[in-house]
């Protein structure tokens, strides 16, 4: 629901659920608008045009999204921007699910400690699929959440390593920064990731299922823009009004 009026997103969940999981550019072909290179850095920016032909998000939104490549640091940036000519705001948000190889049953994820940290609840039913048990639909409640503190392993083994679907959510900006350091440490090749997420991304889902299914031993550490659901729940859900600009970075470096 969005200014009183109800749109219907179109179901796009691989695993079978009845959720409109992957959103609404997953699947476009975008176009290049900038490109640059060199010898240490090397940049692309991609946009897609919504012209407000879609049914569940008949809405005139810009979206540009540039990645970049530098010695020891990967950074992708979000700007969407609404077009419309007539003054109708519109609801935005996004994430992305970056995978990280590496040993994923021994690696230490710890979120950042300069604020707490909210386990967000998902509904539950014996009618859902195993490992997750779970349709994947935030309830609206959530409870403190200290798991990935630094202090353990994800456990499991190499073939199966325990199974985490979570989503967390900061209950605070962090003073003096502009967002949140999410870590990544890998025994196996002594490596620590950084993965800084800018203030607008106080979400994280974190998930080790990608050997499972995949057969792709690694670790997603996902930023989201706001709560899974976010267009009913609203929680976090950026309002753009025409002629702004929402924009939001992450950036990945090793230690």
């Amino acid at each position: 629901m969005f200014n009183g009026t109800e749109y219907k997103l179109p179901i796009n969940d691989v695993a079978g659920l009845n959720n409109s999981l992957h959103g609404l550019l997953w699947n476009r072909a975008m176009h290049v608008v900038a490109a640059t290179g060199g010898e240490d850095k090397g940049s692309v920016t991609l946009r897609y045009d919504f012209n407000g032909s879609d049914t569940g998000y008949p809405f005139l939104l810009r979206v540009d999204i540039t990645y970049t490549l530098a010695a020891g640091e990967f950074a992708l940036t979000v700007e969407a921007s609404n077009l419309d000519p007539d003054g109708w705001p519109l609801p935005f948000y996004n994430g992305w699910h970056p995978y990280f190889l590496c040993a994923a049953s021994k690696a230490v994820v710890t979120l950042d400690p300069c604020t707490d940290w909210l386990f967000v609840e998902v509904g539950e039913g014996k009618q859902y699929p195993p490992p997750r048990y779970s349709n994947m639909v935030p309830t609206g409640q959530t409870t403190p959440y200290t798991r990935f503190n630094g202090t353990l392993p994800v456990g499991g083994n190499a073939t199966n390593p325990t199974y985490f679907d979570t989503e967390v959510k900061a209950t605070r900006a962090c003073a003096g920064k502009d967002g949140y350091t999410t870590k990544l440490y890998d025994p196996t090749s002594g490596d620590t990731l950084a993965l800084t997420h800018t203030a607008p991304y106080r979400y994280l889902q974190v998930w080790t299922g990608a050997m499972s299914t995949f057969g792709v031993d690694a670790v997603v550490l996902e930023p989201l823009g706001a709560m899974s659901d976010g267009f009913n729940n609203h929680d976090g859900l950026h309002i753009i009004s025409p002629g702004e600009t929402f924009t939001g970075t992450y950036t990945v470096s090793l230690e």
